[in-house]
């Protein structure tokens, strides 16, 4: 991801992650759920960018129209491609 800056790049994940559940829809995209330092996430979605693969995680609409995430986490490019890869293994 070249728009990130040579700190974030290098950054190094502080999360143990275990993707539990996957299911891939037709457009590519795949929602599933993981563990993140013993924490369930239920309802993330890889979304292949044009900047490549970023996870989003679950949201809901607000008054104002716009998507608040009930959770987040700064992953690092490494995070999401253990995710990635993991969500390869289960599919």
């Amino acid at each position: 991801m070249a728009s990130r800056t040579k700190s974030a790049e290098s950054a190094k994940s502080s999360f143990e992650i275990k993707v539990t559940r996957a299911h891939e829809f037709n457009n590519g995209d795949v929602a599933f759920d993981m563990e993140i330092n013993g924490v369930t996430v239920y309802g993330a979605t890889m979304i292949s960018g044009k900047k490549g693969n970023f996870v989003s995680f679950p949201s809901r609409k607000g008054s104002d129209g716009k998507y608040y995430s009930h959770c987040y986490a700064k992953l690092s490019d490494d995070d999401v491609k253990n995710i990635d890869k993991q969500l390869d293994d289960l599919l």
